[in-house]
């Protein structure tokens, strides 16, 4: 089949006030609700394949740069606009630190998991042979598409699993070649299934009519590859029902010790956690290991939204209602065990243009760009920080990090990407090692499980960074922590 491009993981840019309103669509498994309109007041809803590029895909390695994952550029995160409503970012309702998963995974305390996804068309900036496994509790190769029962080939060998965008960048051993490189390096290898866009297919393997032939499949793929389970990265087209029904008979099947993880949205506290969402979750948390929670998704240039920070650990307010901590609460408040819930940590950043130059400004007329291959972490450092008369500061109140210019300020970086000026940036919203160390004592000091990575190809410099293939972002992740 043609590898995935969505619309929404190309690299684009867009205005404050074209940013999504109206209808939504269905966000990271089902968590955020539907979206606002403008000054907002309620917008519609829907169900469908709205929303935004979460886990994005991308296609075949062409050349650095290649397929992009999340972007902003049609629709943004879906349901996260300003609305009217409100969750107890205090509340939990939950069960306190040390509850293990069902599979025995263990979160919470003084050590907690480590989760980066592996981004097969990233390949290039993070070659499987220069992975620092030593970094990583788990790791997931990303992705393979489920799928309605189709004829199988030598790139994808089981009826309801389309592995072809792994084979066409890995070769046709790559799905087990990463499990044998975990494995020896002490990391847990997990396939994530679906990836935002994949919807539709992922709801045609899960439907009634095909769900025991894709649970087999996923059992003998896993004990076939060499894996220890699956991440079930359902994001948009999202049928509750066939979801619950999916995670509790693969439980069923799945052999004792089989991990099974499921990204899901971030919480905006004006909304709350939509009433399906609720009921999937607060019962079929049971059948799962880890529910992580997107946090990198939880903010944007949305209808109502003043200027914010791409993943603030606190801070959230009426017209900018995200944080770390309030999301973690929400899904909490489920009775999800907090030692299953981790956060999300972003390698990535969001560049503003003129005029913003700080959190909580009007956007205006203001253009942003999110793309996680040309704005990783490893770039950032590279062609942003201490250049153009950047400024960093520390915004002690949210815990997190932010660039900004005296002029607007364009990255020096066509020799990586010919012919393209770089967007046009006067505030730049990112992770570095200090926010990911106010996270992980958050984490550790709230009872939570750990932490997952998108992706870990994008804390790299290579091809022109002087330290080759070292991953500082990761390793300082790896330390804060564990």
């Amino acid at each position: 089949m043609a590898l995935i491009a969505c619309a929404a993981c190309s690299s684009a840019t867009k205005t404050g006030t074209d940013a999504p309103g109206g209808s939504a669509g269905s966000s990271a498994a089902g968590a955020a609700t539907a979206g606002a309109g403008n000054g907002g007041g309620q917008g519609g809803a829907a169900a469908g394949q709205g929303g935004a590029a979460t886990h994005g895909q991308g296609g075949s390695v062409g050349g650095r740069g290649g397929g992009a994952g999340r972007s902003t550029s049609d629709g943004g995160m879906a349901g996260l606009e300003h609305a009217s409503g409100g969750v107890d970012p205090g509340a939990s309702g939950a069960a306190e630190a040390g509850a293990a998963g069902s599979s025995g995974a263990t979160g919470g305390g003084s050590s907690a998991w480590v989760y980066g996804y592996w981004a097969v068309w990233q390949t290039e900036q993070y070659p499987l042979d220069q992975i620092a496994w030593k970094d990583l509790t788990h790791a997931a190769i990303s992705f393979v598409e489920p799928r309605a029962p189709a004829a199988t080939s030598k790139g994808s060998p089981y009826a309801t699993l389309d592995s072809s965008n792994a084979s066409d960048n890995l070769g046709t051993s790559g799905m087990a070649d990463f499990a044998s490189a975990a494995r020896a390096g002490g990391t847990h290898p997990l396939i994530s299934l679906g990836g935002a866009g994949a919807g539709v297919g992922f709801g045609a393997a899960a439907s009634a009519a095909n769900r025991a032939a894709f649970v087999a499949d996923i059992v003998a793929a896993c004990a076939g590859w060499g894996y220890d389970g699956v991440d079930l990265d359902w994001e948009d087209a999202i049928d509750h029902a066939d979801f619950a029904s999916l995670v509790h008979d693969l439980r069923a099947a799945a052999p004792s010790g089989f991990l099974i993880t499921v990204p899901v949205g971030a919480v905006n506290v004006n909304l709350g956690l939509d009433a399906d969402t609720k009921a999937l979750w607060s019962k079929a948390h049971a059948d799962v290991d880890q529910l992580n929670v997107m946090t990198y998704t939880g903010s944007g240039a949305y209808p109502g939204w003043a200027v914010w920070y791409l993943d603030p650990l606190l801070g959230e307010g009426s017209d900018h209602p995200f944080d770390v901590a309030s999301s973690l609460a929400a899904w909490a408040a489920l009775g999800v065990p907090k030692a299953k819930l981790g956060v999300g940590i972003g390698f990535y950043g969001r560049a503003v243009s003129a005029p913003v130059t700080a959190a909580l400004q009007d956007y205006g007329a203001a253009t942003t760009f999110e793309d996680d291959t040309k704005l990783s972490y490893g770039n950032i450092t590279r062609y942003f920080e201490h250049q153009g008369g950047a400024v960093a500061t520390w915004d002690d109140s949210a815990k997190t990090t932010a660039l900004a210019w005296p002029s607007e300020f364009r990255p020096a970086w066509i020799d990586q990407f010919p012919g393209d000026a770089g967007p046009a940036t006067q505030f730049l919203t990112y992770e570095d090692v200090k926010t990911v160390q106010a996270k992980a004592q958050w984490v550790k000091d709230n009872g939570y499980g750990g932490a997952i990575i998108w992706t870990i190809n994008e804390g790299v410099s290579f091809p022109y960074g002087d330290d080759g293939y070292a991953n500082p972002l990761l390793d300082a992740t790896s330390a804060a922590f564990r």
